[in-house]
């Protein structure tokens, strides 16, 4: 079995199970004693829980693998153990705390499972269909979730920050936290961590930093920048300026929050087809959509004359309204490949 590949292992383990009952056995960790509170899904000791790391490490010592196979592709650049030994010794150490559904066994294909849908956020009957034995104690979503709960405690770095009405500006700092700019014109650093950022009313700056984050923008002009990591980007009501930033990000789109007029609705400064995605909100799909070129002209304001020219850039309607101007585009690229 390649194991170098993140993705290899959740896709044997959800969907080619006889495949892997031959290649592996049903084998269980030892059941040392060990102390709860110390004891977290946090595998590689990173600060965050990731299904893709943690996730798989976890999975992949149920199923017996050890030294470089159980840690090739699967430790976090900014993981505090990075050592197969000490990624062996810190799975181990979990011991009775592994047992996810409480039977008495820890099993890949039962706890290894649950532990990874759970870290890629399945919930209800997502998260146990196909994966709870009849020797399972704790056998229902509410039940496994719970446990999971208590070994995913939130890092001391981990913050709710709050503005005010008037214009802030915030740091979040290491952890993954929640920012609320309220009122005002605000700027907001998510910086590291899997952060939340709404910039509330009031013309924002928002920055995702590093890692995974997700930003609202609300109403007005707003500016919002991804940075590095798999972004999501909600611009809300008014002419935005979207930044996805490196990674797979996604921009939102929903009925309302456009324009009549392609000049003042919100752009993508920097979407990479084939990379990143538009997500249709608000019952939207794509049968709804108009993708067309940009045309060039002048329109007159204010006592003077405009000139525009958007012939390079991507038009994207749902009926009368504008939803977004893709930058730098040609519509032909632009397919029903690219939303979701």
């Amino acid at each position: 079995m390649n194991c170098s590949r993140l993705h290899s292992d959740y896709y044997l383990a959800k969907m080619s199970w006889p495949i892997i009952l031959f290649l592996f056995s049903m084998t269980s960790f030892s059941q040392e004693e060990s102390n709860p509170s110390t004891l977290t899904l946090d595998i590689d000791g990173n600060g965050q829980y990731d299904a893709l790391t943690d996730g798989l490490l976890l999975l992949r010592g149920m199923f017996g693998l050890d030294g470089e196979p159980l840690i090739t592709g699967a430790i976090a650049s900014n993981a505090d153990y990075k050592s197969a030994v000490d990624i062996e010794s810190r799975i181990e150490k979990l011991g009775d705390l592994a047992d996810i559904d409480g039977d008495g066994q820890i099993d890949a294909l039962t706890d290894g499972l649950l532990t990874l849908r759970y870290l890629f956020g399945l919930e209800g009957d997502p998260l146990v269909n196909g994966v709870i034995t009849g020797d399972a104690i704790r056998d229902t979503a509410a039940e496994i979730e719970a446990h999971l709960k208590t070994l995913m405690p939130a890092f001391p770095d981990d913050q709710i920050i709050y503005g005010t009405d008037n214009s802030d500006t915030l740091y979040a700092g290491p952890g993954n936290d929640i920012l609320y700019g309220l009122g005002g014109r605000d700027l907001l650093y998510g910086e590291a961590g899997n952060d939340i950022i709404d910039g509330g009313s009031g013309q924002d700056k928002l920055y995702g930093g590093d890692d995974n984050d997700t930003l609202y923008g609300s109403d007005s002009f707003d500016e919002l920048y991804g940075g590095n990591g798999d972004d999501i980007l909600d611009g809300g009501d008014g002419k935005d300026q979207l930044y996805g930033g490196s990674g797979h990000d996604i921009f939102i789109a929903r009925p309302g929050d456009g324009s009549d007029g392609f000049i003042t609705t919100s752009a993508i400064h920097d979407f990479e087809d084939g990379v990143d995605k538009i997500r249709l909100d608000g019952g939207l799909n794509f049968s709804n959509l108009s993708i067309t070129q940009g045309t060039q002209g002048s329109f007159y304001a204010g006592g003077y004359i405009h000139y525009y020219d958007y012939t390079g850039h991507t038009l994207l309607r749902a009926g009368n309204e504008y939803l977004f101007v893709i930058l730098d585009t040609h519509h032909s690229d632009i397919s029903a490949e690219d939303f979701n």
